[in-house]
């Protein structure tokens, strides 16, 4: 993670203490004109964990980047 803002780093770790492989956790933040764009990447036997059964999980991660 080469970035430190807030919801990078906030991000990171809630996905470091959910997932078993946190070194893998990768997250890229792009900014543009329409806000602020935070892509994830997961060790693949992370992804189930991270999205949950029918996106609880995801879903329940993303309002807290709502600040």
């Amino acid at each position: 993670m080469t970035d430190t803002s807030i919801d990078t780093s906030t991000l990171q770790t809630i996905l470091s203490n959910l997932v078993t492989e946190p070194n893998d956790v990768k997250i890229e933040r792009i900014v543009d004109e329409q806000g602020v764009l935070l892509t994830v990447q997961v060790n693949s036997n992370d992804m189930g964990i991270v999205i949950g059964r029918s996106g609880v999980m995801a879903n329940s991660i993303k309002p807290s980047g709502e600040l």
